[in-house]
């Protein structure tokens, strides 16, 4: 046989092998929607600060497999091309900031991910600054020297807030993670500048030697939550091309996880509520908004006898725990807002295995 035709005979089997595992994990999936698809999603509610009840989405019921992180990671890596993530919407980054144990678990979350980068793509920095782009950080620039790196992230900041606050704590762990592997021993990285703390750039600095800096301070719960809605609200009309996209389920993946979930969950809602506010479009449009950044398959709105009934449908590959809660948490909190009245929402399975929530306010 001669070289040509085994390396192709090698890359139809390396498809083969990636096209085997999405379909047994969505099958894998599917088993453990059905087994209460169609029940009610129980409703979980807070008292604000005014003693008003709020109201928050609820958990639907399956879990995404173990391997699912990895294989997103495999895909990432092994694409040549793909839409890069809007670096305009940052709402992962900006929950993940919140507090001391929020960072320190987002950055640990990080580094994971970037040793399994490291993992599956090698010592090619190229690529690694193709996966960091295509995760939303803009044009990468690398300065190596003999004691530490400095990457600096071009990102367009029309959408960004100043909090004074380095937001980018899983992207800092994703940096110490891959270059650990590169350079095989432990790396540190830490975000010095970022657009959060009124700079046009955000500047991370890895080296084996975490070098002492004065702690971040807390961003206001408010000014995360206003940052976010302002950010959805300036989403693009347009859903553009959708192909290939799931790698853009990577950065939120560390708020699919306890502890973080139940929070993330209800700083979206707040966020929804705000962004029934100072919203700048019809109702139907910020709720496409909502679904167009979450990258929903879509959300049909039906009105009758002075209710409304939003269905949101979700794609196979973004059909998961983490991702419906956050998704229909901001929705639920936007219609709240917006009817004055308590969002139901019920749950079920399509045909395709992938999930369809309800929502009636």
């Amino acid at each position: 046989m001669s070289v040509k035709k085994t390396v192709k005979s090698r890359a139809a089997r390396k498809v083969g092998a990636m096209s085997k595992l999405k379909k047994a994990t969505a099958q894998r999936l599917t088993r453990k929607k059905v087994a209460r698809a169609r029940k009610r999603l129980p409703q979980r509610s807070r008292k604000s600060a005014g003693g008003e009840k709020r109201r928050v989405a609820p958990p639907p019921t399956a879990e995404a497999p173990k391997d699912f992180e990895e294989l997103l990671v495999r895909d990432l890596v092994s694409s040549a091309t793909g839409q890069k993530m809007g670096s305009g919407i940052t709402a992962q980054d900006l929950i993940l900031s919140l507090t001391a144990s929020t960072r320190k678990l987002g950055y640990n979350l990080g580094f994971t991910v970037g040793r399994q980068i490291y993992g599956h793509g090698g010592a090619n920095i190229g690529m690694f600054f193709d996966v960091l782009e295509k995760l939303g950080m803009g044009k990468v620039l690398y300065y190596p020297s003999e004691e530490h790196v400095i990457i600096t992230s071009m990102l367009d900041t029309k959408q960004i807030a100043e909090l004074n606050v380095g937001a980018h704590v899983f992207e800092s762990g994703l940096i110490a993670g891959y270059f650990s592997g590169y350079l095989n021993r432990m790396v540190k990285a830490r975000e010095t500048l970022c657009i959060f703390k009124n700079s046009n750039v955000c500047q991370f600095v890895a080296d084996t030697v975490h070098h002492h800096h004065a702690a971040e301070q807390n961003p206001r719960l408010d000014a995360v939550i206003g940052a976010i809605a302002s950010g959805i609200d300036r989403t693009e009309s347009s859903a553009g091309d959708r192909e290939n996209r799931d790698y853009l389920l990577l950065p939120s993946l560390p708020l699919t996880k306890s502890p973080l979930l139940d929070e993330a969950c209800k700083v979206l809602y707040l966020a929804g509520e705000r962004l029934a506010v100072v919203g700048r479009s019809d109702y139907r449009e910020e709720i496409g908004k909502m679904a167009r950044y979450f990258d929903l398959e879509g959300a049909n709105i039906h009105e009758a006898g002075g209710k409304r009934v939003i269905r949101l449908k979700y794609k196979d590959y973004n059909s998961l725990e983490g991702i419906v809660r956050l998704s229909s948490s901001m929705v639920m909190g936007y219609l709240a807002k917006f009817s004055g009245s308590r969002p139901v929402a019920v749950a079920s399975v399509g045909k395709k295995g992938a999930y369809l929530v309800s929502i009636k306010a």
